[in-house]
């Protein structure tokens, strides 16, 4: 990485770290552009050389929490099979949602929901870079439809987001969500993935 490329990494930073430090005081509605950029010690229009909108800013802050799971990637691939594997992801995906209450999950519910580049479940989720893992580590066949699987995990762990959301309260301890995590993979997780398995 050149020098350049360097500054303009510490000034994304900079930003990325001044509105969550901002949206952590007062919030995400009343947060402006401008404040993000005072905070940060650049001018207004440096933000849009980085960031196309405040919403796009907010997304990378999101995916930020989600680094540190999927950098866990190699060694789940490399210590279980598929099925236990993505299972497990999945549910320490949820359990990283919900911790941020059910105010919390809906806001990631909204960002998940976005189109665009770098944007949607999987910028979150990195569920196709697992199953890619799988594939490369010969633990799922080399035709294995990665894409489509991608979709089928985002929509399984959205949908089970959306559910505990709709209705935190009957489910406090969390019990619940793990019961419907445990359902949906023993019905969609085990028939999505099952033709793709290799055998040992």
């Amino acid at each position: 990485m050149g020098v350049r490329e360097r500054n303009a990494e510490l000034r994304r930073r900079s930003l990325l770290e001044a509105a969550d430090r901002l949206a952590r005081q007062s919030g995400w509605e009343d947060l402006s552009v401008e404040a993000i950029t005072r905070a940060a010690g650049m001018a207004k229009g440096n933000f849009y050389r980085y960031f196309p909108s405040k919403q796009a800013l907010r997304s990378a802050l999101e995916a930020r929490r989600f680094t540190d799971v999927a950098e866990q990637i190699p060694a789940i691939a490399l210590s279980s099979d598929p099925l236990t594997g993505i299972a497990g992801y999945m549910a320490h995906l949820v359990d990283l949602v919900t911790s941020s209450g059910a105010d919390g999950t809906r806001r990631f519910l909204e960002l998940a929901a976005q189109t665009g580049e770098d944007a949607g479940a999987d910028a979150f989720f990195s569920y196709h870079r697992l199953l890619e893992v799988f594939v490369t580590d010969r633990a799922l066949r080399k035709k294995t439809p990665v894409d489509d699987l991608t979709a089928v995990l985002d929509a399984l762990t959205l949908g089970l987001l959306a559910g505990w959301a709709a209705d935190p309260h009957r489910d406090e301890d969390g019990h619940q969500v793990h019961e419907r995590l445990e359902q949906m993979n023993a019905l969609v997780l085990r028939h999505s993935l099952k033709p793709w398995i290799r055998r040992k």
